[in-house]
């Protein structure tokens, strides 16, 4: 019960436009349709076939399958964008360690260099004092 290939074209222009309109998006090449009688109403009726060859009865499960297809992918968009974030932020705080790490590290040397000059002056005191204090008790 195929109405010809005309129809068929027709059919297809018909749900590319709605697509188009009502979704903002364009149809992907790969779609085809047919004719089938159905089940239910047995009347013959247009079926979509997408790219990968999932069949859509008529022009509404063809739209809710384009909208949810459009979804899962703007999803999937945004979980790399987040990923990608993720990375970018991961990076960001690896690198901030490190300089922190490195911040510290030349706190703590110049700390330790302080310390070690003032333990050298007090050394040098002591030796100065204790130097005098041999000169005090020779003179005596």
């Amino acid at each position: 019960a195929h109405p010809g290939e005309a129809a068929a074209k027709k059919a297809l222009d018909a749900l590319r436009r709605k697509v188009e309109t009502k979704l903002d998006h364009e149809l992907e090449d790969g779609w085809t349709v047919d004719w089938k009688t159905s089940a239910t109403s047995g009347k013959s009726e247009k079926v979509y076939t997408d790219p990968e060859g999932v069949e859509l009865w008529g022009d509404g499960q063809a739209l809710t399958h384009v909208k949810s297809m459009l979804e899962a992918r703007r999803l999937a968009d945004k979980r790399k964008a987040l990923e990608a974030m993720q990375a970018e932020l991961a990076l960001e705080e690896a690198k901030f360690q490190a300089e922190r790490e490195e911040e510290e590290r030349k706190i703590r040397e110049q700390f330790e260099e302080e310390e070690r000059k003032i333990a050298e002056m007090e050394r040098a005191n002591a030796e100065a004092a204790a130097r005098a204090a041999e000169e005090i008790r020779r003179r005596e």
